[in-house]
């Protein structure tokens, strides 16, 4: 008996990573590694780290609103691969989360 190859069809797709998606990504794991540095510093000084730790930690917060809202925007495009948005809107919204209730239980204690 002879075999028969069945065809593959090649299908082209125009879908793509938003870049609003991809910069959400890169946005949330800048902030993950900022938020680790300073949970580290902080805990090799007792807590004792100082005003900088605070400041810089704001600039966490708001620079995972901003990779939150991008991805926002990435998702609400047509045509595109979810991954990338939902990723960073996952990742943004997490250490948003975390960073709003390190500054809560920083503010009740």
């Amino acid at each position: 008996m002879r075999r028969r190859k069945s065809k593959q069809k090649i299908q082209f797709s125009s879908r793509s990573h938003p870049a609003e998606g991809v910069t959400s990504l890169i946005v949330g794991a800048i902030s993950l590694v900022f938020l680790l540095f300073l949970c580290i510093f902080s805990w090799s000084e007792r807590g004792q780290a100082g005003l900088w730790v605070g400041f810089v930690g704001i600039l966490v917060l708001f620079l995972s609103i901003f990779g939150f809202v991008l991805a926002i925007k990435g998702y609400r495009k047509e045509d595109i691969y979810m991954i990338t948005p939902i990723t960073g809107a996952v990742s943004n919204g997490v250490i948003l989360v975390v960073m709003m209730l390190l500054y809560v239980f920083g503010a009740v204690s």
